[in-house]
């Protein structure tokens, strides 16, 4: 199983940069969505 392990702080960054919900970010960086914003999740948390 893949996941990417970010702290909350991390996340809340992400939150507010792309207007998005916690389940929506917790879902992405466990690989289970393949939408164009859970892309967008994985990208910003490999910028950070």
């Amino acid at each position: 199983m893949r996941t990417i392990l970010v702290n909350y702080g991390i996340k809340k960054e992400i939150m507010a940069d792309l207007g998005c919900t916690y389940p929506t970010i917790k879902t992405a960086l466990n690989y289970k969505s393949d939408m164009a914003l859970s892309n967008k999740i994985r990208l910003r948390k490999l910028e950070k």
